[in-house]
C-alpha cells in the first residue's frame, strides 16, 4: 500500500503541473499474454486491464500514470500447474499524431514498476519485483468532447532474477476528459 500512495502522489503532482483542462481518467481491458523465457515458463493468455490518469501537456504530448494487472496465466506439466501473477504501476509519456479533429495515433514510452508472484500448484514458490521499460502503440477516437475510445497494444519488458518475461496486451477502453 505505501507503493500505491507514493505512485498516486507522484502521478497527481506531475499531472497537476499540466493543464487542468487537459486532465483525463480512463480504463482498458483486453487480452494479456505472458511469455516467460525459463524452464517450465508460462506462455499463455489471460484477461488483463489497466486504469490510468493523465494530463495533456499540449496537443501532441501527455503524461500518464497507471495501474496494470495481467491476469494469472497458467501452464500444466504432468501433476504440476505453474501460474504467474504480475501487477504494477507505470508512468508514460504519450505522443499523439492527429489524423483528423477526432482521430489520433498514439505511442507511449515509460517505466513500469512491477511485482511478480509465481505459483506451483497454487503455492507461492517465487516472488520478485523491479522496474523495467514499457512501450505501446494505438489510437484514440473522440466520441464526444468528454469521451474518448482508446485501442492499444502495450509491451512490457520485464527482467526478473530468473530470466526475461515478455508481457503484451491488446486492450480497448474508454477515457473521460475533464
Amino acid at each position: 500500500m505505501p507503493q500505491l500512495r507514493k505512485f498516486l502522489a507522484l502521478t497527481l503532482l506531475l499531472i497537476s503541473s499540466t493543464s487542468v483542462a487537459g486532465a483525463y481518467i480512463g480504463g482498458n481491458v483486453g487480452s494479456a499474454n505472458t511469455n516467460e523465457n525459463i524452464t517450465n515458463g508460462i506462455d499463455d493468455d489471460d484477461t488483463g486491464f489497466k486504469i490510468y490518469i493523465g494530463g495533456n501537456i499540449n496537443e501532441y504530448l501527455a503524461l500518464e500514470g497507471y495501474y496494470a494487472e495481467f491476469g494469472k496465466p497458467a501452464r500444466t506439466i504432468g501433476a504440476f500447474t505453474y501460474q504467474s501473477k504480475i501487477t504494477g504501476f507505470g508512468l508514460d509519456i504519450i505522443g499523439k499524431m492527429p489524423v483528423s479533429e477526432s482521430f489520433r495515433f498514439i505511442g507511449s514510452l515509460g517505466a513500469f514498476s512491477w511485482d511478480e508472484e509465481y505459483f506451483t500448484n497454487n503455492i507461492v514458490s517465487f516472488q520478485d519485483d523491479g522496474v523495467n521499460a514499457k512501450a505501446g502503440v494505438g489510437f484514440q477516437f473522440d466520441v464526444s468532447e468528454t469521451v474518448t475510445l482508446r485501442l492499444e497494444y502495450d509491451a512490457y519488458f520485464i527482467e526478473d532474477s530468473v530470466g526475461d518475461i515478455d508481457v503484451t496486451m491488446y486492450s480497448a477502453g474508454l477515457q473521460y476528459n475533464f
